[in-house]
């Protein structure tokens, strides 16, 4: 029987430290869980949703979807957290940041990326610091050297690469 004197690494999964909206850590706006809205919302101020919105959400600033939060919309923002529900597509300039209570079914947009252990994310993400643009890798083998049509499967490809020989 092994026994260890010290706890491991795995035993205390790391969480992203939460991040406050403003310097002083106040939220100036919520939509309570006793609300449902639908439209366009798009504003300047730290806004923390605990209900129900549909549509579309804009800002420059943070955006929290609550525990209770249910969203069903495109985010454009400056910095997320996801706390509750979101189904759609979220850009952001700052920051992304799923904690573990949150399900993100959409892609992502951001400039940071932090996923905690237990969130949910279902999507493709394009974390890119910079904001450089970022050219796709070619394939090493073009489709037309190989006299095939576009419809020929990777094996099919790959084989005839082999046969005729192109490296």
């Amino acid at each position: 029987m092994i026994k260890r004197d010290r706890q491991s690494e795995w035993d205390d999964p790391v969480q992203p430290r939460p991040f406050a909206p403003t310097p002083e850590g106040e939220v100036e706006t919520t939509l309570g869980a006793d609300t449902s809205f639908k439209g366009t919302l798009t504003f300047e101020r730290p806004l923390k949703i605990d209900g129900k919105f549909e549509g579309e959400l804009t800002t420059k600033g943070f955006l929290i979807v609550g525990q209770s939060g249910d969203v069903h919309a495109d985010i454009r923002s400056g910095n997320v957290v996801v706390d509750g529900k979101v189904s759609g597509n979220i850009m952001a300039e700052g920051k992304v940041q799923l904690n573990p209570t949150a399900s993100l079914i959409g892609d992502i947009r951001a400039s940071r990326l932090a996923i905690a252990e237990g969130a949910t994310f279902v999507g493709h993400c394009d974390v890119n610091p910079s904001g450089a643009d970022v050219q796709k890798p070619k394939p090493a083998i073009a489709v037309s050297a190989l006299g095939a049509d576009s419809t020929a499967s990777a094996p099919e490809l790959l084989v005839k690469a082999v046969k005729t020989g192109i490296k």
